[in-house]
């Protein structure tokens, strides 16, 4: 018998699943039972195991098909089964990462619903006011973070899809029309001979007509005559329909990949899935767009969205009025300390008068305050939020309404107790005259 070959021996010392050998690898019968005899104790001869499962087949398989080393392939399959594993646990882990983010975003949606503020849908949908609006929103990407073109890349998409969900509504409303055009035709009595010669050249004028209206539009076709006031709203609302080609949705699509692509908004992965689909394709559907709008409705609603929030909660002011009320507030409390210490000074038995004091330092606090927290409790009473400088606009959401009120009671609260605390210490010192009058 031939010795067993190199990829053999390995693929046999890695065998699992014992295969019994058959009987007839060991000869005649009379040949087995001279091997059971020559066994002590007469016991049943030992057969040889060897072991063997399938994935070492398909390797002996793979081996003796390309020619390729028995031990190269086990190590690629071992190499293989560890990028596997590796690969699993990596999505594993990104899965409970963006599990445990879904988590987070909804639970600031719950604490938003609970205090009557707008989500993201809302105000990118135009339906919140100020200062949650979408003006209100731009404003902040713009000036905040310089991530404005998030927004306008986002609108600029969901513009393209408006219009052409508008073309593809126009296609099937043309296409019904025609179709029963097509049947009142037929369903129409014949008329005479002598009519149908009359009137037959008006006839192929009108079909021609309609069917040159319905296979395409161009701009020329807008520059129709009008006859009457009612026809001149038709043909206005026919040109705006008009305005929407495939030429002009092509054109619109490839303006946004353009525009948006060299602004490294969108991922590589998205922008070559976009290029392949625009550029070389030709599509203009907004799917296309799909990836790329989702991933940035992701970026406001996870990075944006939370702090544009919480910066309408937390401030109603400009940043140069904050800086301009720094200055105030210091002259303000200096002047009311002054005034306090005038009156120590001058030896006035009267404590009482110190008191003057309390309005200029109690105002003083809560200009220093506001240059703190860029946050103006007067601005409350009004119901006005600053969002340019001297330019303000009515707060018309109540969640914000309510959130200004509390705010102001507390920094109002707060600047009252320590103008107080400063009244009773400076109150607390005993006169002290630096000169005496002359005594006559």
């Amino acid at each position: 018998m031939s010795q067993l070959s190199k990829n053999e021996q390995l693929l046999l010392s890695q065998s699992s699943t014992a295969i019994p050998i058959p009987k007839i690898a060991l000869g005649s019968s009379s040949h087995r039972s001279e091997i059971r005899n020559n066994l002590p104790s007469n016991k049943p001869a030992l057969v040889p195991q060897l072991k063997f499962n399938t994935n070492d087949a398909r390797i002996f398989t793979q081996a003796a098909s390309t020619g390729v080393d028995i031990e190269q392939i086990i190590e690629e399959e071992n190499e293989r089964e560890v990028n596997e594993k590796i690969e699993n646990g990596r999505e594993e882990y990104t899965s409970d990462e963006e599990k445990a983010l879904e988590e987070i975003i909804k639970e600031e949606e719950r604490k938003r619903t609970k205090n009557e503020l707008p989500s993201l849908d809302k105000v990118l949908s135009n339906e919140s006011g100020a200062p949650l609006s979408l003006y209100n929103f731009y404003a902040y990407l713009r000036e905040a973070w310089q991530a404005e073109d998030n927004l306008n890349a986002w609108l600029d998409i969901v513009t393209h899809e408006a219009a052409f969900k508008r073309w593809v509504e126009n296609e099937k409303k043309k296409k019904s029309e025609a179709t029963s055009n097509n049947l009142n035709s037929r369903l129409s009595p014949p008329s005479s001979p002598y009519r149908e010669s009359y009137s037959g050249a008006p006839s192929v004028a009108s079909e021609d007509s309609t069917s040159h209206a319905m296979v395409s539009i161009t701009p020329d076709e807008d520059q129709s005559v009008v006859h009457s006031d009612r026809m001149s709203g038709v043909s206005s609302e026919r040109s705006a329909e008009i305005r929407i080609t495939e030429d002009s949705l092509n054109k619109s699509a490839k303006e946004i990949y353009r525009k948006y692509a060299s602004l490294n908004i969108f991922p590589e992965e998205n922008k070559k899935t976009m290029y392949d689909l625009i550029e070389r394709q030709g599509r203009y559907n907004p799917v296309v767009f799909a990836t790329s709008k989702a991933y940035v409705y992701h970026i406001m609603s996870v990075v944006y969205f939370p702090k544009f929030i919480q910066s309408a909660v937390e401030t109603n002011l400009t940043a140069i009025h904050a800086i301009i009320a720094l200055p105030l507030g210091i002259v303000a409390l200096t002047g009311g300390i002054s005034l306090i210490l005038f009156y120590i000074f001058q030896g006035s038995e009267s404590r009482l008068v110190r008191l003057w004091g309390f309005i200029p330092i109690w105002f003083g606090w809560m200009l220093l305050q506001i240059a703190a927290t860029r946050f103006a409790p007067p601005l409350v009473l009004f119901k006005l939020s600053e969002h340019k400088l001297f330019r303000f606009h009515r707060i018309k959401e109540k969640g914000i309404l309510k959130a200004h009120r509390k705010k102001a009671m507390q920094l109002i609260l707060c600047d009252t107790v320590v103008a107080i605390f400063n009244i009773i210490l400076l109150i607390a010192i005993p006169p002290m005259a630096l000169y005496e009058e002359n005594k006559h």
